[in-house]
């Protein structure tokens, strides 16, 4: 006999880690896990609160889960469950309410729940479980102490909390023993890292142990502050053979009138200074930004500024939102707000720039050799193999070989209709 466990898991990389570790530390003989669609015994949703629409889609598994198996014991967890532990107390979105810093944690409910049924789990902790993810996620530190007048996520997380160096990169030891081939090092403010920890160690330090240890053949980093794309962030990667030559950096506005009403610590000039310096030292490097359109009191203007900024900068993709409403923060409160439809309108304009960039940019690349992770499993809908090089070029391959989970040499002979995938050709 088993307990059967599903697990849906919302939001963001910092998330999809803790679930991961979450995993790791259930006796395989006596949990099983299922997929959320399917009967399970329990139910555990991960929760984000990043928007009000994420809130509802947290709510929405809850239910989702219960109408599927009524007998079932519902468990929300996460950041939605840390945010609104009050309102949904008592309530019937879940039997379980665990908040972050509860007395009892996740795994322990469930440890919990299979003794009741008769279950005797053992203590075990088999690290992170990632299943066929290409690259999994290393939380390298949690918490956020940011003051951006449009996040709730501070509230979520809590301060600062970083991973101590060494244990960093046991994880990443561990990692390479299991033969993966890249790591993407995660956390809610990941440029912070170690402010907490004795001595004040700087988040390039922690980059350069990682690169020198060669460990893993790729190291990826996720979003990094603009003021903290640092000198010696940007030297780090640069030069190094295994740090990626890719950055994900939130620009959030071009406005620096938006920008201040957003409460975002530096202006345009800073960014761009800061993104030049990077170009100029990271060959083949790919920038990813952040923005956000029809923030509270954008005008006309304003949203022209950032289309300016953002076309002069030497960006390789975009992720525009339209501004969501997230009630409990300032934003959410600021007069003039921009109509929805406006807001919809500014993002599409944006987001076809952007389109427009990635195929420039895929279509600069032909004739070149690049070296791709490819995913593990076919793409669903072309049936290709698909992966990504070093500076977040995605390649698309058409090969009868089985190639999921291997680092390939591709040479680049054109590229796809839909503009962001180059069409890679087995070199050999």
């Amino acid at each position: 006999m088993t307990l059967r466990v599903a697990v849906a898991t919302l939001g963001c990389k910092t998330n999809h880690y803790d679930t991961a570790s979450w995993l790791g530390r259930l006796d395989p003989a006596v949990f099983e896990i299922v997929p959320f669609a399917g009967m399970a015994d329990v139910y555990v949703v991960n929760s984000c609160t990043v928007t009000a629409l994420a809130d509802r889609q947290s709510r929405q598994a809850a239910y989702q889960a219960k109408r599927r198996n009524p007998e079932a014991t519902v468990i929300l967890a996460g950041c939605y469950a840390t945010v609104e532990t009050g309102s949904l107390t008592g309530s019937r979105v879940a039997d379980r309410i665990l908040p972050r810093g509860a007395p009892t944690d996740v795994v322990q409910a469930l440890i919990d729940e299979a003794r009741a049924r008769g279950l005797s789990p053992l203590d075990v902790d088999h690290g992170p479980q990632f299943g066929s993810q290409t690259r999994p996620y290393l939380k390298i530190q949690d918490g956020c102490e940011a003051v951006c007048s449009y996040c709730i996520i501070p509230r979520a997380r809590g301060p600062v909390k970083s991973a101590p160096a060494d244990e960093v990169l046991r994880q990443l030891e561990a990692l390479a023993e299991k033969g993966v081939q890249e790591v993407v090092l995660t956390g809610i403010h990941v440029g912070q890292w170690g402010k907490d920890l004795p001595g004040r160690p700087r988040f390039a330090e922690l980059l350069r142990r990682i690169g020198d240890s060669r460990l893993v053949p790729r190291v990826r980093t996720s979003s990094l502050e603009p003021l903290e794309l640092t000198d010696d962030v940007i030297d780090a990667v640069a030069t190094s053979r295994s740090l990626c030559p890719h950055l994900h950096i939130p620009l959030q506005s071009g406005s620096d009138g938006v920008l201040e009403r957003m409460r975002r610590p530096y202006r345009t000039r800073h960014f761009a200074e800061r993104i030049e310096r990077a170009a100029r030292a990271i060959p083949d490097l790919g920038l990813g930004m952040d923005v956000i359109v029809g923030f509270p009191g954008e005008t006309d203007a304003e949203f022209a500024e950032t289309l300016a900024f953002v076309e002069n900068l030497p960006f390789l993709y975009l992720h525009v939102f339209p501004f969501s409403v997230r009630p409990g923060t300032e934003a959410a409160g600021m007069p003039d707000p921009v109509p929805p439809d406006l807001r919809k309108a500014r993002a599409r304009e944006l987001i076809e720039m952007g389109k427009k960039r990635r195929r420039r940019a895929a279509e600069a690349q032909i004739g070149k050799i690049l070296s791709v992770l490819v995913e593990a499993n076919r793409d669903s809908d072309t049936g290709l193999w698909t992966g990504f090089a070093p500076n977040y070029h995605e390649a698309a391959i058409d090969s009868a070989e089985p190639l999921g989970g291997r680092v390939v040499a591709v040479s680049a002979a054109g590229v796809y209709n839909q503009g962001h995938r180059i069409r890679g050709v087995l070199h050999r």
